[in-house]
């Protein structure tokens, strides 16, 4: 009975350096793919976030006529959604307004007009507020063959009410 035993324990130790082996190999890799999956998420958070900023931006052009020419409004309301987020550095948001004649199909009739036209032909003018935020995401560690950085811009367009 004795042989058994020690045969069995002499085998459990070789089975415990097997582990340890595949363990050093496989760490890293488990390693890289949990903070590669941390950076997707940051990235997949800094790109709604500045979706959020643009959109909240553009809300505030679409609300009323006087908002729709207030591009510095426009601007701060995005800025301010970027920094609540944590979103400090980066560009400064941009805002225009750009206005169209469009007939009762809603079809543009072309090119944009300067926003005091008085459209003919039966058309009427439609106003426009487009706004758009940039940030740079970097990457929490470099990786051979990524940047380490990437640049996330997203722009939102409303009709002015």
């Amino acid at each position: 009975m004795h042989r058994g035993v020690a045969r069995r324990s002499a085998d459990r130790k070789g089975e415990r350096g097997a582990a340890l082996v595949e363990l050093a190999f496989a760490l890293p890799l488990l390693v890289v793919i949990l903070v590669g999956t941390i950076d997707f998420g940051r990235a997949f958070r800094t790109a709604m976030v500045v979706t959020n900023a643009a959109r909240a931006g553009a809300l505030y052009g679409s609300q009323s006529l006087a908002n729709s020419g207030n591009i510095t409004g426009m601007v701060n309301t995005a800025d301010a959604v970027l920094t609540a987020n944590g979103l400090t550095s980066g560009s400064t948001p941009t805002a225009q307004q750009s206005c169209y004649c469009a007939n009762n199909a809603g079809t543009y009739g072309g090119s944009s007009v300067p926003c005091n036209t008085v459209c003919s032909g039966g058309q009427h003018l439609v106003v426009n507020v487009t706004v758009t935020a940039t940030r740079t995401f970097s990457m929490i560690a470099s990786f051979p063959g990524l940047p380490s950085g990437v640049t996330i811009t997203r722009g939102a367009t409303a009709r002015v009410q």
